[in-house]
């Protein structure tokens, strides 16, 4: 049986308007592209706004 490695990293980039949520982008990490996808909202509330809605 394999193994296989999930890298997670959230980044932020302002984008132009044409991608939507969900979308597949690729970023640029220092000399590395990586691929990644839009997200609607910030992944990290750190403050808990969003679960205080």
């Amino acid at each position: 049986m394999g193994r296989a490695a999930v890298e997670v990293l959230d980044a932020y980039a302002w984008l132009p308007a044409g991608p939507a949520v969900g979308s597949p982008v690729e970023i640029q990490y220092f000399d590395r592209r990586i691929r990644a996808s839009v997200a609607a909202e910030p992944l990290v509330d750190p403050e808990m706004t969003r679960v205080r809605r």
